[in-house]
């Protein structure tokens, strides 16, 4: 359907993880759902995220709609020949030489090769490797989607007095007894004598045998040149029927004669709008998948990957894909390649930038054969479709300055230019001004911006703040080399805990000459020469925030390799490897050789340089830099692990990929969160594509280090009008009166009395009391019955405060889940409802911060309480030591 195939490659062994196990289903409670807005990419293609909080976790799904009615078509996608891989992201731009592919999936299994048949543009590209229980996803010519299993096609050669069936198109399993084509999908050129097996190959060009080898050179494929490649008995079998000229024809299997596009895929999971009873193919567990829906009236195609092996997102078995691909309005359904082949790609028309939707289980993308593209078709003299008004933030202050503009796309989806002149602004809500292209809000609270073009209307809510109290800047401190530019950035927070950006031409700065020059436009600063420190001082209304600086470095030579300097070893624990110092072979000097052998494991694998005598590292090191010659590094990951004073590692990526030749210098930058004194104690080549075995080596050269100096600079208190824990009080008529109180307090450690509150909610003196709890991170884990019922009771809207008082620490083991919690109270903040969390501490104060509005107090273990009160309709606390 549309231009858009390219090329693949072969194998035996899956890329997904395939356990084969009796289908499973263990269904899940949701508790919450956050469903993101619908975003059109193109005419008929729309994409939502959907995220559901479970007992279980959360299930987090991103879904592509496809509405086949449209300007809109289906594609498959490849590597520029089928004997590559390569990302999803990479394997779409290779094949957007329009710029029209909007979104994308991962499809079919694979290990050498892809497992099942490829077709695009109603040429067969690629046949099955033959196993039945693997189907495909089909478009017939006539444009309906349908799933089917299409594992045995009868492909055939002729010279229309001989006919001869072929095994495979453009696969590479050149063993036993077998016929096979390569075209010019497959390579530049065919296998030849390369082979261990004898092979005998027929170059056939123009529709004619031109030359017939045996175990010789490779022929050259190209788009009217193919190759029929016979091993074991089928050698004899064609060259006995068969002559250098002798015209042939292909034969392609019926089914590929009225098919518009296929592509290779797991079991079907839902038939006839039900799941199916029985999966040709299990892949036991809960884990990251893909999956492909079509509805009822085969006009909608949906896509839907589901995220899986995170802390937060747990993944999911096969039934409750095919439940989710229901739930969807799927009539049938297809399982994808899961795991860390899961992957979805999109293209926002107003960004024009391809971006991952969801999130790979590896971290990054595992490169793969095949994908399955959404292609928009263009119309003729397009015409203005949409506007859309563009702001860095909508979280604004009073009387400060924000940028704001309007984006158009046509109706091919395409970027427009605007004419900001003929653009008519307008706020409501609140009080605001327009000029220059920027908005300057006069009043503060909830507003509108409203911009009209050419008949076409956008909004923008915005947010408008009015005190201040504190000015934050960004980096807190500086350490810079000579020459360096570094941006600053400037944010003011509320007493509510929002902390809100703001342009750098608002703040009055004040730079010492010897740390360099500064840019109050940009809020970029370039340091100067030689070795300086001061203090940098920066105000906004009466608020004042000071930053220590320093400039120039030092570089640290670490490791040169001269002397003996590390030990090998390597995981898998026997994997075969070595670590030697080498004279005369490194970039200057000796150099350290890790040699590897990845060849004869399909897990992670890693070779490692483990150093002898670390040298420890100050805080101020800002990064490692070292020499690698990368002629033999294959591809593999050079890595590097520094751990600090704690005994916490952190690993160091130098290079993603070590496929350059010659040596090349790499600086892997280092956290700042690591606590000195800290040390590089390994360098390492590790990979963990199962596919890619080999063996090699790699030569280490002058590891160094970039310190800064370190900073003695006395820094004075910043100005700021934020309040503290101890600046609150309760009023004297409420003070002593106990049973209108709700009192807060943590036995400490120590104490033989339990610590974690049972749940329970009680309406004391006026205020809503709840005691929940989250025991090592976690309100679920503990009991997920705590979400719904105080999900049951937020929805009720209450308006008397709400104090929670929480069993253990503010660390949440599920980020996602605490994000939650306070998503949820802050939504009762926004409808005026006072809400305040209490957490226990082993600080020695009482602290009080905010988080979407919420109070969020710290409260030390078995040091005073916290006392809530009601006077005159007004909530007041206090801590009480």
């Amino acid at each position: 359907m549309k231009n858009g195939m390219k090329k693949l490659i072969a194998s035996t062994v899956l890329a997904g993880l395939l356990v084969l196990s009796s289908t499973s289903f263990a269904a899940y409670d949701p508790i919450y759902k956050q469903e993101s807005a619908i975003s059109t990419y193109a005419d008929g293609v729309t994409h939502q995220n959907i995220r559901t909080f479970t007992n279980e976790g959360w299930i987090n799904l991103n879904v592509i709609r496809i509405d086949l009615t449209k300007n809109v078509s289906l594609t498959a996608l490849t590597d520029d020949y089928l004997t590559n891989r390569d990302t999803l992201t990479n394997i779409v731009k290779k094949n957007d030489l329009g710029g029209n592919l909007v979104a994308a999936i991962n499809t079919d299994f694979f290990g050498a090769s892809t497992l099942g048949n490829v077709a695009n543009d109603g040429k067969l590209i690629s046949t099955s490797v033959g196993i039945d229980e693997f189907a495909s996803f089909n478009v017939a010519t006539s444009g309906m989607p349908f799933v089917a299993y299409i594992n045995s096609p009868n492909n055939a050669i002729t010279n229309g007095t001989s006919t001869f069936t072929l095994d495979y198109i453009n696969k590479p399993y050149l063993t036993e007894n077998r016929l096979i084509l390569f075209d010019h999908n497959w390579s530049k050129q065919s296998y030849g004598g390369s082979i261990e097996a004898d092979v005998v190959e027929m170059y056939v060009k123009d529709g004619y045998i031109h030359e017939i080898r045996t175990n010789g050179a490779p022929f050259e494929l190209s788009e009217n040149a193919y190759v029929i490649a016979a091993v074991g008995t089928r050698k004899a079998e064609i060259t006995q029927k068969l002559r250098v000229g002798d015209a042939i024809t292909v034969n392609y299997d019926v089914n590929f004669r009225f098919m518009d596009l296929s592509v290779g895929g797991g079991a079907q999971l839902v038939k006839d709008g039900k799941v199916v009873t029985e999966f040709s193919q299990n892949i036991n567990g809960k884990h990251p998948r893909t999956g492909l829906g079509i509805s009822k009236d085969r006009k909608e195609v949906i896509l839907v990957t589901v995220d899986g092996r995170t802390n937060s997102y747990r993944g999911v078995t096969q039934t409750e894909l095919a439940n989710i691909l229901i739930g969807l309005g799927a009539y049938e359904g297809i399982n994808f390649d899961g795991g860390g082949s899961s992957q979805m790609v999109a293209k926002s028309p107003w960004t024009t930038q391809l971006s991952t939707l969801n999130y790979p289980s590896e971290q990054s993308e595992r490169r793969i054969f095949t994908a399955l593209g959404v292609e928009k078709i263009l119309v003729e003299a397009p015409e203005l479709n949409h506007i859309q008004i563009e702001m860095k933030q909508t979280n604004i202050f009073e009387n400060t300055t924000v940028p704001v503009t309007v984006s158009a796309i046509d109706t091919n989806y395409n970027a427009m230019s605007i004419d900001p002149s003929a653009v008519k602004w307008s706020v409501s809500g609140i009080e605001g001004v327009f000029e220059n292209g920027n908005f300057i809000a006069k009043s503060s609270g909830k507003g509108l911006i409203t911009a009209e073009y050419f008949g076409k209307t956008a909004t923008k809510q915005v947010s408008v703040n009015r005190d201040a109290v504190k000015l934050v800047v960004s980096p807190a401190q500086i350490k810079m080399s000579s020459n360096q530019t570094q941006a600053i950035k400037f944010s003011l927070q509320t007493q509510m805990g929002d902390v809100i950006q703001i342009e750098p031409n608002m703040v009055t700065a004040i730079i010492p000459d010897i740390i360099g020059t500064y840019d109050s436009a940009t809020g970029i600063l370039t340091s100067g020469t030689g070795v300086n420190q001061a203090i940098l001082e920066f105000s906004y209304d009466g608020l004042t925030t000071y930053i220590p600086a320093g400039v120039g470095t030092t570089k640290m030579t670490l490791h040169d390799f001269e002397t003996p300097t590390a030990t090998f070893s390597s995981y898998p624990l026997l994997m075969p490897g070595n670590y030697q110092e080498i004279a005369d072979a490194g970039h200057m000097g000796s150099g350290g050789l890790i040699s590897y052998d990845f060849s004869n494991h399909d897990v992670t694998r890693a070779a490692y340089m483990n150093i002898t005598n670390p040298k420890p590292l100050e805080s101020g090191t800002k990064s490692i830099g070292l020499w690698a010659l990368g002629d033999y590094g294959n591809s593999h990951w050079l890595r590097g692990r520094i751990t600090d004073a704690n005994g916490t590692s952190v690993n160091l990526t130098f290079a993603k990929n070590v496929d350059w030749t010659g040596w090349k210098y790499l600086t892997a930058e280092v956290p700042n969160t690591l606590v000195a004194p800290f040390a590089l104690d390994r360098i390492y080549l590790a990979e963990a594509d199962p596919l890619l075995k080999d063996s090699g080596y790699i030569i280490i050269d002058d590891v160094d280090a970039v310190v800064s100096h370190n900073l003695s600079l006395n820094v004075p208190a910043n100005v700021t009008r934020m309040k503290g824990i101890t600046d609150y009080r309760l009023p004297d008529a409420i003070r002593n009166i106990k049973d209108k109180q709700v009192r807060v307090n943590y036995p400490a450690p120590d104490s033989t009395i339990k610590v974690e509150p049972a749940y329970s909610k009680q309406f004391i003196g006026g205020i809503h009391y709840f005691t929940m709890v989250n025991k090592d991170g976690s309100i679920r884990q503990n009991s997920a019955d705590q979400w719904k019922k105080l999900i049951e009771f937020i929805n009720v809207n209450p308006q008397s405060p709400i104090v929670i008082s929480m069993s253990d620490s503010y660390q949440f083991k599920d980020r996602l889940e605490g994000d939650l919690l306070f998503e949820l109270l802050g939504n009762l903040v926004d409808k005026g409802t006072n809400v305040s969390v209490v957490f226990p501490s082993t600080a020695q104060q009482a602290t009080l911060a905010h988080k979407n509005g919420v109070k969020v107090i710290h409260l030390p273990r078995g040091t005073g309480s916290m006392i809530f009160g009601i006077s005159q309709n007004n909530l007041y606390y206090e801590w009480i030591k």
